[in-house]
């Protein structure tokens, strides 16, 4: 390649080195401690793969790297000194020469180097700042790692001995699941005292034969269209009181963690519980569908008190040919 086309070229490096110096990371800046597991995960990802062309870019450099190509230069400098004296009719001529010659050395790919090493000194710190913040974020991945491990490890000891502690518990896995919502606190320590507590009351309860009282369960509502698709299932977790009214009539008042309220009335106790009268629905103190507040039971649903538990089927139609539907499943 003719010298001249090769300095464009050096210097054409040099400019897409330069251009390129600049680390950029989706969250550059932003401490790794702050950044959410999803953002540390993509920002090492990001890392990883500049510190990959960086890489790449300077062994590319290097392999460009011409070699020095010497080249010697001489010039020569000669001095002639004369003296002339004249004798009578004659001259005589007298004199001397002196010739220096000076020999310099350089480099015909100087400027190409130059513009080489300095493209690698660029990809150079540029792969230290990357290695810096990969090593920053590696740090803090690990760390939560360790800290998640010690919290598993923390919890299972801790749910071990909860068990111990309350071992009729073992067996009430459901009704754990159910009670748990309501009983989350800042601490899981404290979570599991405030769910030992609440489950061993429901449990005493329902050991003593007591159908009033604490019930948990879930609300689960659909929408189906007249084609007989259905829409996707909300569900909600409930936790209510069974009371007996003045006239002896069973009541369910009921709520949920998003606000919304379950009334079941008109029950009617027995060796089987038997419902057929209305569920009154709110959310936020509005109707659960525009247009109605009340669902009415399209099939005579039972549950057993005795044997803890409660479980309805309804639904509401509307004009439109939708039906709301709806399955409530309570226990203790």
């Amino acid at each position: 390649m003719p010298k001249r086309q090769t300095r464009f070229v050096s210097l054409a490096i040099v400019l897409a080195a330069l251009s390129a110096g600049c680390v950029s990371t989706p969250f550059k800046g932003i401490p790794a401690s702050t950044l959410t597991d999803d953002q540390l995960i993509s920002e090492l990802g990001s890392v990883y793969a500049q510190l990959g062309a960086s890489a790449v870019g300077l062994g590319q450099l290097r392999s460009m790297l011409p070699p020095p190509d010497l080249r010697i230069t001489a010039q020569s400098f000669t001095s002639i000194y004369l003296t002339t004296n004249f004798v009578a009719d004659t001259a005589y001529t007298s004199g001397s020469a002196y010739t220096t010659t000076r020999y310099d050395v350089y480099d015909a790919n100087e400027i190409s180097r130059s513009l080489n090493q300095i493209a690698q000194g660029i990809q150079l710190g540029r792969m230290r700042e990357l290695n810096a913040r990969r090593a920053a974020l590696e740090t803090e991945y690990e760390s939560r790692i360790a800290y998640r491990r010690l919290r598993a490890r923390e919890m299972h000891d801790a749910i071990a001995g909860f068990f111990t502690d309350h071992p009729r518990l073992r067996e009430e896995t459901r009704l754990l699941e159910t009670i748990l919502p309501w009983e989350e606190a800042d601490y899981f320590r404290e979570t599991l005292a405030r769910l030992a507590f609440e489950a061993e009351r429901v449990v005493a309860d329902r050991e003593a034969g007591v159908s009033t009282g604490r019930w948990y369960g879930t609300l689960e509502l659909r929408v189906e269209t007249p084609d007989g698709s259905a829409g996707t299932p909300e569900a909600f977790p409930l936790r209510g009181n069974l009371s007996e009214d003045a006239s002896g009539r069973l009541v369910i008042n009921l709520s949920s963690k998003s606000g919304g309220k379950v009334v079941v009335s008109d029950l009617t106790s027995g060796p089987t519980l038997k419902w057929n009268g209305s569920l009154v629905m709110e959310r936020n103190a509005e109707p659960i569908r525009a247009g109605a507040s009340a669902a009415r039971v399209s099939a005579l649903v039972t549950g057993d008190l005795d044997k803890r538990y409660i479980w309805l089927r309804f639904e509401k139609a509307y004009p439109a040919g939708d039906r709301l539907v709806g399955f409530l499943s309570l226990q203790r």
